[in-house]
């Protein structure tokens, strides 16, 4: 279990963090910033399991301490109404991303050891990931090569012309 109060310090910081990757976003925006940063990171699941008014909260608490500023409003097209953007204080440079609370990462033991995260793996185990990786690769390619095509047939149909 996580300190409360080492978890609200590592929303803070990661709203801090968030709001400083980007011009400016509504509290949820920075929710939805908030919790995949922790995700990401492999942090422990209680650091993603931040809510909405969490966010709106700890931005209010910032613009309370004057590091966070109100923005103008966008209109929010899904609820039909204005909210509220928010931003960083001018000034303000090098935010540090969060650490996990409490000295908690989520990274596997053998890799907070700096061990190799593959080593319990058998000979045949490491063949099937080589060959699923050079499947993923192909098929990736193939997709992207696609894409790529479907890109193309539009801006030729875009551009007015008739494509058969």
């Amino acid at each position: 279990m996580i300190n409360q109060d080492d978890l609200r310090q590592y929303h803070r910081q990661a709203t801090m963090y968030v709001l400083h990757s980007s011009q400016s976003m509504t509290a949820a925006e920075a929710h939805e910033a908030v919790t995949g940063l922790a995700l990401a990171k492999g942090h422990p699941k209680e650091c993603a399991a931040i809510s909405p008014a969490g966010v709106a909260g700890v931005l209010r608490s910032l613009q309370n301490e004057g590091i966070a500023v109100r923005g103008p409003a966008r209109q929010n097209t899904r609820h039909g109404r204005s909210e509220p953007t928010w931003r960083l204080e001018d000034g303000l440079h090098m935010i540090q991303p969060p650490t996990a609370p409490s000295g908690r990462s989520g990274a596997a033991p053998a890799q907070a050891a700096g061990q190799d995260p593959l080593a319990h793996l058998s000979r045949e185990q490491l063949m099937a990931m080589i060959l699923v990786g050079d499947e993923l690769s192909a098929a990736t390619a193939r997709f992207q090569a696609e894409v790529e095509g479907i890109k193309d047939r539009a801006k030729v149909i875009l551009a007015g012309g008739v494509l058969f």
